[in-house]
């Protein structure tokens, strides 16, 4: 059985390295058909492969809800999400670590479409309250989940009354920030992860028309990413490079 488990492990994590490349990919444009039907066979058969490892299983399904994201498919995000959050309950209980990462991808999943925008809410507060019972304060979990709920409170600003599209942004900004202090304190001002943030917050910035403090939030983006990539552009750094001179306009 140990010997069983160490092989799922491996099997997982190798799934989880060549998935890596999802997100370049997308953003590069490359055709993603024969990728996407690699991971719909793996989620067909997860469920049977590792029905006796739920711990593999859940740490796979967050796997392909990532890939699923990075694929433009939120649709299957939540599906992947939805069940490793049936397996972390019923494995776990309703309070565990895994349920708190299951719901932040549940959350991620249905901010999208309008209609489901209270429940995508309700489900990252659940997250960021549980990852801070449970991890403490400040974690990199707690940090995604906050980006995740500015960019879906700017998102209700856009479908709020107009007496409330400034206060939603507030909030909206107060996450992002929070979210940035968190990753510099825990992986450096020179991670992607914070260049990330930056540009989250950029956007938030300039829809409250903040404009000098979000032209510096995607200059210093830009210049994270450009340091990270000795100098050279990559999809990434055009994309802010297109963020900066929307924020100039």
């Amino acid at each position: 059985a140990q010997i069983e488990a160490a092989k799922s492990m491996q099997t997982a994590q190798f799934l989880k390295d060549m998935l890596k490349g999802v997100g370049p990919s997308v953003a590069l444009g490359r055709d993603t058909t024969m990728l996407r039907e690699i991971v719909d066979k793996t989620a067909e058969r997860i469920g049977t492969d590792l029905k006796d490892q739920p711990e593999v299983e859940i740490e796979l399904r967050f796997t392909l809800a990532e890939v699923y994201w990075d694929l433009r498919l939120p649709e299957k995000t939540e599906v992947m999400a939805r069940e490793a959050l049936r397996l972390a309950r019923a494995r776990f209980g309703e309070e565990n670590l895994d349920v708190a990462d299951a719901l932040g991808w549940v959350g991620v999943a249905l901010h999208p479409y309008p209609a489901r925008i209270d429940e995508a809410e309700v489900v990252i507060r659940q997250a960021i309250a549980m990852q801070r019972k449970l991890r403490g304060e400040g974690s990199v979990q707690e940090a995604d989940s906050l980006c995740n709920l500015g960019d879906l409170l700017r998102f209700r600003a856009h479908l709020s009354k107009s007496g409330e599209f400034y206060s939603r942004l507030a909030e909206a900004e107060t996450a992002c920030r929070e979210c940035l202090a968190i990753r510099r304190k825990r992986l450096g001002n020179d991670s992607r992860e914070v260049a990330s943030a930056l540009d989250r917050l950029n956007v938030v910035l300039e829809n409250e028309g903040k404009l000098a403090e979000a032209e510096g939030a995607i200059r210093e983006a830009l210049a994270i990413v450009q340091r990270a990539n000795n100098g050279k552009d990559d999809p990434v750094s055009c994309g802010l490079y297109e963020r900066l001179s929307r924020t100039l306009i």
